[in-house]
């Protein structure tokens, strides 16, 4: 499984367990509605791709380490990755999920992120309501203050 973010490139790669002698290797996505799309065919003589944003990265080309690339995910590209000889073969095993991560979720982490954060700080503070000595409320503000700005970044 690999998890990207929306707008990067990413490497998809699996061993085959054989490559065709003669005939073609086929690389399928499967997304998210199920249907199985036709991105790659390679020969041991060429490679043909249906989107300018893959490309086939293994040399030689009928090695059995399957590479290739996506440029520019969108969420679009999740998914399910394999190949074979025809699609029945891609489905037995191999392949790989690709995970995009959109804006939206990485906003909503960022907020869980900083809410955890300030939880903890919160916690830090309780204590401050039942001590009485100004100098010890003093220093341990600055402790908590370094501890969760400093430490405990989420940007």
């Amino acid at each position: 499984m690999i998890i990207k973010n929306q707008g990067d490139s990413v490497e998809i790669s699996w061993t085959a367990p054989f490559f065709p002698r003669a005939g073609s290797y086929y690389i399928y996505h499967t997304n998210e509605e199920n249907n199985t799309i036709l991105i790659i065919v390679v020969t041991s003589d060429k490679v043909t791709t249906e989107n300018r944003k893959y490309e086939y990265l293994s040399q030689p080309l009928n090695s059995t380490n399957i590479t290739f690339m996506i440029r520019d995910i969108t969420l679009d590209d999740a998914g399910y990755y394999a190949g074979g000889t025809e699609a029945a073969g891609a489905w037995s095993g191999g392949g790989v999920v690709l995970i995009v991560l959109g804006e939206t979720i990485l906003t909503l982490l960022l907020i869980i992120a900083f809410l955890f954060h300030l939880i903890i700080f919160i916690l830090y503070l309780i204590p401050l309501f039942l001590i009485t000595s100004c100098d010890y409320k003093t220093n341990i503000l600055t402790f908590i203050f370094y501890t969760c700005f400093f430490n405990c970044r989420i940007f």
